[in-house]
């Protein structure tokens, strides 16, 4: 498993490292058992703060998808699969109406609010498209 941090997305390290672990996992490259290297590791490999990877860490044990076993490390849960892509499915409804809520506050309608997620979604195929 290899994180890529975007210095140039709205997200924090720590959310994007949960995410990409969180990814992952869901789809079967971490499976239930698999060692996550260590926060210091991590945290050098990608080059960022201790805290970062720890609260990224915590965030994942807080949502039963890894456990820390004291003096051995941190290890991925066996977890349900269909829970797992449940949760994330509401966490990005939620991301959604935020999203909406944000673009009526700022003028635009459904329909221009519409357009620009068609956009987004293409350039998102595009760029998945370009990385194979």
């Amino acid at each position: 498993m290899r994180i890529f941090l975007n210095s140039s997305s709205n997200d924090p390290n720590y959310l994007q490292i949960e995410n990409a672990i969180r990814s992952a996992i869901c789809q079967g490259q971490l499976r239930p058992q698999d060692q996550l290297p260590s926060i210091r590791q991590l945290a050098k490999q990608l080059q960022v703060a201790i805290i970062t990877v720890k609260r990224a860490y915590d965030d994942l044990e807080q949502a039963g998808m890894i456990e820390t076993r004291q003096g051995k490390g941190c290890f991925v849960c066996s977890l349900d699969v269909q829970t797992v892509q449940e949760q994330a499915g509401a966490q990005l409804i939620e991301e959604f109406q935020a999203t909406l809520d944000k673009g009526l506050k700022l003028g635009l309608t459904l329909p221009q609010i519409q357009t620009l997620f068609d956009q987004a979604q293409k350039t998102v195929i595009q760029e998945k498209r370009e990385k194979l």
